[in-house]
């Protein structure tokens, strides 16, 4: 009798009403055989469905051509496999497992590190054929496949006990380099191995093999190292429930799901905001923490534990990137990480469209991301059959997320939509940033000024550049990054002519006062920062926007070589000048194909401008910086941004502000006449 036989026999006798865990034909991961037959069902009737199986059907048969041998040796970290002159991944070369390429310039990088990596994509391409293989031979019943797919499964349940727990940062695997790894690449396996139940492909003794000699102790070593909230430890869960469901393991399901430090409700429920973004700060965190979550969540629902309905946060997760994106559908990098196109993350709404049929809002998303051709293995194994036809937008409302600390601003000008958004949240754990009350403004169809959010974490410039605070659209003080801090809503409208969002920030950098005003007005986009302090200060608002940049005023030809501080990011930004200011700095930056952004900015007496460059993302892209710096004990620096068409004029001429206690008076001079807004603590205000 095999560990899976006992244990079901065992789980049979049980009482299972804690989980709802229901007794009947035995466990399945993620497609019932009723959920086979329609998939077959789908191959035969749709063309979209057809394409799909194709994809895992050229993959099993390309495995079939060519199989690949388990890789020997401890594998590495993905955020190892950087090229450290361009901050881009190395590429991957199967045929090559000590040469690595760099992709910006062609340079063949060798080191141990590489090569570690390389071992970990050939696990990981080996999992993707074994779950191809094993799912065309459940659709299509063809033995081939099924045998090859059991091969590699006694394979590795043989290799895995020469494996040691290994790796330098946040847990260690065994396969894989760390607990991470490990749990995200078990999945794979689990699912292929369940696909096979029905095959005798596999022997009793293949099958307790797999299931005692890889299976059981991966749960156990995931299983010691899960003990928080934590993106990484809901990948845990994922890989413990799946195999407690698998082996019918009533107690590592209930450690998966019900543990009160970590278990998955738990995740949901302390680890996401009220408005549904992960704790974090990320959106690569927000949805990567998203994958792992559903994962489970399938599993569990397949064998009568109803997760969905359990954790009611777990459908914002899937409303907050849709709240957080911009015209363009870029859900925008924050903290580590990277941006993402709300339109990529279509296996996501996949299954919160079947989850949530009340919300037109998930399925608009898939007819967006998909066009006309739909092909994921989301959409052909869980997804709906019909979307409705594709709309222009998917959300263009302004939104105020308290609980996670995002303003965000909407709204039509001149040059077409405009987007802003502030960042006034909790810092973010070891993946947050020194970047409070940073801005993001995209128009004229794109992103503008990007956070950078991250590159490898193992090169030396995702710690000296990216995770600094002169890398971010923030005022510096001092030529410091600041402190792990958390800001506060001041205020907020989101409607009407005249859109703001105002936030405090006095712990960044302690003993000073910081509060900015990001508004949206029908003649551009306004930024107000107001700085004070006890003893004087050198203030620096730092600015970086796609674009070639150009400089009116004071004009280029007075800028002299300026040589800045090394460290805190500073000694990244290169090709340095600055020039005393005039009454109002004026200059433009020159988007290929879109238009251009222009600037003008109230400047003070004492005021110098900088300009400069500093690495984007990747760092082969070098991206236009714009200091304005002042010292004093209290510094205001009022900015209007003025997003113009290709073709078309800039009419703001000048800005100026005039401070009266706690208000702000700015003066904006246009082509249309003489603008005046009031800024103060309790929003924006037109004064006539």
């Amino acid at each position: 009798m095999t560990t899976r036989t006992r244990a079901r026999a065992g789980i049979a006798a049980a009482s299972l009403l804690v989980l709802g865990l229901s007794a009947g034909a035995g466990p399945v991961l993620h497609l019932t055989a009723k959920e086979i037959d329609a998939v077959r069902d789908r191959i035969a009737r749709l063309p979209w469905a057809r394409k799909a199986y194709a994809q895992q059907k050229d993959a099993a048969d390309a495995w079939l051509a060519a199989p690949v041998p388990i890789p020997a040796g401890e594998t590495g970290w993905y955020h190892d496999y950087f090229c450290p002159d361009h901050a881009v991944m190395l590429r991957y070369d199967a045929a090559r497992p000590d040469e690595h390429v760099c992709p910006a310039d062609g340079k063949v990088w060798r080191d141990a590190r590489f090569d570690a990596y390389w071992r970990s994509q050939t696990h990981a391409r080996i999992f993707r054929s074994l779950y191809a293989l094993a799912l065309v031979h459940r659709i299509s019943g063809e033995r081939r496949h099924a045998e090859a797919a059991a091969r590699i499964l006694r394979d590795y349940a043989a290799f895995f006990p020469s494996t040691t727990p290994h790796g330098r940062w946040a847990g260690k695997g065994r396969i894989m380099a760390q607990s991470l790894d490990e749990a995200v690449a078990i999945l794979q396996p689990l699912k292929a191995y369940e696909l096979l139940a029905e095959s005798d492909a596999l022997t009793p003794k293949d099958r307790d093999a797999i299931e005692n000699a890889w299976f059981k102790p991966t749960a156990e070593l995931l299983e010691r190292q899960t003990s928080t909230i934590h993106n990484i430890h809901c990948w845990h869960n994922a890989a413990i429930g799946m195999i407690g469901f698998l082996l019918g393991d009533r107690a590592r399901i209930e450690f998966a799901i019900e543990n009160p430090r970590s278990g998955f409700l738990a995740q949901v429920e302390k680890g996401v905001s009220e408005e549904g973004f992960w704790f974090e700060g990320s959106t690569g965190y927000h949805f990567y923490t998203l994958s792992a979550l559903v994962e489970l969540v399938i599993a569990a629902e397949r064998n009568g534990v109803p997760l969905v309905a359990r954790a009611p946060k777990l459908k914002r997760m899937f409303e907050a990137p849709i709240a957080l994106a911009d015209p363009f559908l870029v859900v925008h990098a924050t903290n580590d990480g990277g941006a993402a196109r709300l339109t990529s993350q279509a296996a996501h709404y996949e299954h919160a469209a079947v989850w949530y049929p009340e919300e037109r809002a998930f399925r608009e998303v898939l007819a967006r991301a998909y066009g006309k051709e739909r092909t994921t293995l989301a959409a052909l194994l869980h997804g709906i059959e019909e979307l409705p036809p594709q709309v222009e937008g998917v959300r263009a409302e302004s939104a105020l997320l308290p609980a996670t600390g995002f303003g965000i601003l909407r709204g039509e000008l001149a040059g077409g939509p405009a987007f802003v958004l502030m960042d006034f949240g909790p810092h973010g754990g070891g993946h947050g940033h020194p970047d409070k009350l940073n801005v993001i403004v995209a128009g004229l169809g794109r992103t503008l000024a990007p956070d950078l959010g991250t590159s490898g974490y193992g090169i030396p410039l995702n710690g000296a550049w990216y995770r600094q605070s002169v890398s971010h659209n923030v005022v510096v003080v001092d030529g410091k990054s600041q402190k792990p801090a958390a800001g506060t809503q001041v205020s907020f409208n989101g409607e009407g002519a005249i859109r703001w969002v105002t936030a405090r920030c006095d712990t960044a950098y302690p003993g000073v006062a910081w509060t900015r005003t990001a508004a949206l007005l029908d003649f551009g986009i306004l930024l107000v920062d107001r700085l004070a302090s006890d003893r004087e200060r050198r203030y620096e608002w730092v600015y970086h926007n796609h674009g070639a940049f150009a400089l009116e005023a004071p004009p280029a030809g007075s800028l002299a070589p300026e040589s800045l501080p090394a460290g805190n990011g500073y000694e990244h930004l290169a090709n340095a000048r600055s020039a005393p200011a005039g009454p109002c700095v004026r200059g433009a930056w020159r988007v290929d194909g879109a238009g251009t952004v222009a600037l003008a900015a109230a400047a003070a007496p004492g005021t110098t401008v900088v300009v400069a460059d500093g690495p984007g993302n990747p760092a082969t892209e070098r991206l236009p910086a714009l200091l304005l710096r002042r010292t004093a004990a209290a510094a205001d620096f009022v900015v209007c941004l003025e997003l113009v068409r290709a073709g078309g004029a800039a009419s703001v001429r000048e800005v100026r502000a005039t401070a009266a206690g706690e208000v702000l008076d700015v003066q904006v001079e246009t082509a249309a006449g003489a603008r005046r807004v009031a800024v103060d603590a309790a929003g924006v205000r037109e004064l006539r």
